[in-house]
């Protein structure tokens, strides 16, 4: 993708002033054909659940790397025969929410990492960190951890190395290389490479629950890092409680503020379990994970959209459309739940990493890591809401950043995008149309209209969007890649 001078996303509703004939639109993610990647298949994985991996693409050891979540142990699990999961399942022992916990015999959760060349085929690497059964021959990095979140530190002034986690310890585990830590506390570690942490230190100021997938990452517009984790309260009128995203940040990711509900659903089908966050494009990016707490919902639960300009207010994209859809078909592989990672960007996609399951949230099911993917800049763009009628998207007063402008779209045969340029005294410049589907695409006036007498004054585009769907836009200053 071309070095852009400032890049603009349709999503953001701040770069749109108006809209007529159009809609905006979830980009569409196509879900990788060797699906899944892995799955449960080591003794110590006895249960992912939902996974929550975090997935990134380490460049300067040109590795793909991730850490995700699974149950170490789950005896009522491995020690009940597959044909009684689905006995429960069918119904058979009553609808009884989370009905394959026993309390006689304790779940225990763990840490595991893996990596892999080219982030399709996964090898879970023999560290020789953690004994189980005896064996330390395992990928487990550390036993007690509920939720962690991993991140690549390359900005902020945090010590103890590039890698960053922050996690519940759910339970002093025996064993656990923290088992000091108290049980339900949030803490938070460093590492130098991934694999070999520093211990965990406690953050009980963070006050939040963090059974969920906890993530944080370095905002860079505030100059502080920024964690999410869950909020909980219990509904009067249902058996389980009300999931909300809660939001805490930190200056030198030791000291935490107290958590404030920054996300949460408009009712009990609509539960924010989890999100992701991330920084794109010179905006927040969220990846709400939406289970379906109803009484006689599916119980499923999948990965939305939504974006923030400062990591505390934010916006839903296209509620109760998914980005990551479960499958149709019962019993598939990501028909229960996907749970996403932050993105991996690469040059020519975005790799959208989840944890899946072919059960519901309540039932026995088995867990799996996928890969979704999708177009550079492709969360979402605006396109004619009839399909023979075209749409107009005028931007919002925006500052001229550069001599050429540039924008990423969709188009299909016979469709097309146009832009015009107008200033304080009117129409300034007309665009040839851009009849292809183009990642910043260069986009070229059709009287050779010279953009530089324009920097820094303010303009605003128009386009015209024809069997076409236009994500974003932006100036550069003539000296980008191609096109």
């Amino acid at each position: 993708m071309a070095n852009l001078v400032k890049r603009h996303l349709l999503l953001d509703s701040r770069v749109v002033e108006r809209v007529e004939g159009g809609e905006l639109a979830l980009g569409t993610v196509t879900k990788d054909p060797g699906n899944p990647l892995f799955g449960e298949e080591h003794p110590w994985e006895a249960r992912f659940d939902h996974m929550y991996p975090n997935a990134l693409y380490d460049r300067p050891a040109r590795l793909y790397r991730l850490w995700y979540t699974t149950f170490l142990t789950d005896p009522a699990t491995t020690e009940t025969p597959p044909q009684e999961h689905l006995i429960h399942e069918r119904g058979a022992y009553g609808r009884v929410e989370h009905g394959y916990r026993d309390a006689g015999r304790p779940r225990r959760l763990g840490l595991c990492y893996a990596e892999s060349d080219d982030g399709l085929e996964w090898r879970k690497p023999a560290l020789g960190l953690v004994d189980f059964e005896g064996s330390a021959r395992n990928n487990i990095i550390r036993r007690g951890l509920h939720g962690a979140g991993v991140f690549r530190d390359d900005d902020g002034p945090a010590e103890g190395g590039p890698f960053r986690m922050v996690t519940k310890m759910h339970v002093a585990d025996e064993g656990g290389m923290d088992a000091a830590l108290p049980a339900d506390d949030m803490g938070v570690a460093s590492s130098q490479d991934g694999v070999r942490w520093t211990d965990l230190v406690a953050t009980p100021a963070m006050a939040t629950n963090g059974d969920t997938h906890n993530n944080a990452l370095w905002a860079p517009t505030l100059g502080r890092y920024v964690a999410y984790g869950r909020r909980a309260y219990h509904h009067p009128d249902l058996p389980l409680a009300i999931r909300q995203v809660a939001r805490t940040e930190s200056a030198d990711f030791t000291n935490w503020s107290a958590a404030e509900v920054v996300l949460e659903g408009s009712h009990p089908g609509d539960q924010v379990y989890s999100m992701p966050v991330f920084h794109y494009s010179g905006i927040y990016l969220g990846l709400p994970a939406i289970f379906d707490g109803s009484v006689d919902g599916s119980r499923q639960s999948w990965t939305e959209l939504a974006w923030s300009p400062d990591t505390v207010t934010w916006h839903r994209v296209c509620p109760g459309q998914p980005l990551i859809p479960n499958s149709d078909t019962r019993e598939e592989y990501d028909w229960g739940e996907a749970y996403a990672s932050r993105p991996v960007f690469l040059d020519d996609e975005i790799r959208l990493y989840y944890g899946a399951c072919n059960r519901d949230h309540s039932n026995w099911k088995e867990g799996f890591l996928c890969l979704a993917r999708l177009r550079p800049d492709g969360f979402a763009g605006y396109r004619p809401t009839a399909a023979d009628h075209p749409a107009t998207v005028v931007s919002a007063q925006i500052p001229c950043a550069g001599t050429e402008l540039r924008l990423t779209a969709d188009v299909t045969a016979g469709g097309s995008v146009c832009a015009c340029l107008e200033g304080a005294e009117g129409l300034l410049a007309t665009s040839t149309p851009v009849s292809a589907t183009v990642t910043d695409g260069l986009v070229v006036w059709a009287e050779g209209a010279d953009l530089a007498p324009l920097i820094g004054r303010p303009v605003r585009l128009r386009f015209e969007l024809r069997a076409a769907t236009l994500y974003s836009f932006g100036f550069t200053d003539g000296t980008a890649p191609g096109d």
